[in-house]
């Protein structure tokens, strides 16, 4: 047989797999698909709860999700948690180990709200071609989980979106956007609502187009020369998978840039949004971490969202500042699911 043949055979074999375990993913039974999933707490959960670990939500490596569900007679809410790491780094167990999040799984969990959190491609590797690709996977996740929300006794009308950095800016990309299903789509999950109840950004960032924060820095006069160079030339043209800085005003990725103005996203028919911009430092940046995590991210959403006219709970000691109807995380999540 032509070796050309004997190529396209099993292409087409591949490509009949990868539909099937779609296929699988979107219709068997929580018996057949989440049974094995189930495992033991990786923190000390006081109410009755069940447990799954590593579920994929698709076929690339990362895209696996964990999700510890109260148990109740009635559908429960549930938060999403996307972990920051600059879209290259982080992980889904970060939670369980790493600063005040253990507590607020704990917090939430024993209000009666299930928690999920999960991993994405990430930057660097070949299922991330530029940022889009590790928003889109969060996407899909929040869509399968919604798909399969009876199987998780989820209320899928009652999710709300938690993030840190990274995570906090795809939580925001994800609630501000218009509605992104897909109702044309052969995949059921892709028909899924991307719409949420609440959204809270940790340490965020106020656009994914890099290019709009001298306007967010515009009290320090930082040029857009200056950001670049901090975050380094080649990074900066990675993010937007690009191999030169020279191909961002392209239209294509000017376009792209205009989907990740996250401020410019906020609209007066998006959801609750809690910021903390827990940085202390208020001088000009001077590092990636200062320029990543001030506080005028944090204000400057602030400042949108209420012009916008949508209910907004922030605090940034750094100014100092903070909203006279701040409540913590885990209330402001009780309060609207």
């Amino acid at each position: 047989m032509h070796i050309q043949t004997i190529i396209m055979k099993k292409y087409q074999l591949f490509n009949l797999s990868m539909l099937m375990y779609l296929l699988l993913l979107g219709s068997c039974s929580s018996k057949m698909l989440f049974r094995p999933y189930v495992a033991k707490n990786p923190i000390e959960i006081k109410v009755e709860n069940v447990f799954y670990n590593d579920i994929p939500y698709d076929v690339k490596p990362l895209t696996k999700f964990d999700i510890i569900v109260p148990k109740s007679n009635k559908k429960v809410p549930l938060v999403i948690f996307i972990h920051g790491g600059g879209f290259s780094g982080g992980d889904k167990a970060d939670v369980y180990s790493r600063g005040k999040f253990a507590e607020e799984i704990k917090e939430l969990t024993s209000k009666g709200i299930a928690y999920a959190t999960i991993n994405y491609s990430l930057l660097g590797n070949s299922e991330a071609t530029n940022v889009m690709s590790c928003l889109n996977d969060s996407k899909r996740c929040l869509q399968y989980i919604r798909y399969h929300a009876k199987d998780f006794n989820v209320d899928e009308n009652r999710i709300g979106l938690y993030g840190g950095s990274a995570g906090a800016g795809t939580s925001l990309w994800l609630a501000m956007s218009e509605e992104m299903k897909n109702n044309t789509s052969a995949d059921p999950i892709e028909k899924k609502s991307t719409r949420v109840k609440a959204i809270a950004a940790y340490a965020a960032q106020a656009s994914y187009d890099l290019y709009r924060w001298d306007d967010i820095f515009s009290d320090y006069t930082m040029t857009d020369a200056e950001i670049a160079k901090i975050i380094g030339p080649q990074k900066l043209a990675g993010f937007y998978g690009v191999s030169s800085i020279s191909e961002i005003n392209t239209s294509d990725i000017t376009l792209m840039r205009a989907d990740l103005d996250l401020g410019d996203l906020i609209t007066a028919d998006d959801p609750a949004l809690w910021i903390q911009n827990p940085l202390k430092t208020d001088q000009k940046p001077g590092n990636l971490n200062e320029l990543y995590h001030h506080y005028k991210h944090g204000e400057y959403l602030f400042k949108k969202a209420q012009k916008a006219g949508i209910k907004v709970y922030s605090s940034f000691p750094a100014k100092p500042f903070i909203s006279q109807n701040y409540l913590d995380v885990v209330d402001f999540f009780a309060k609207h699911l």
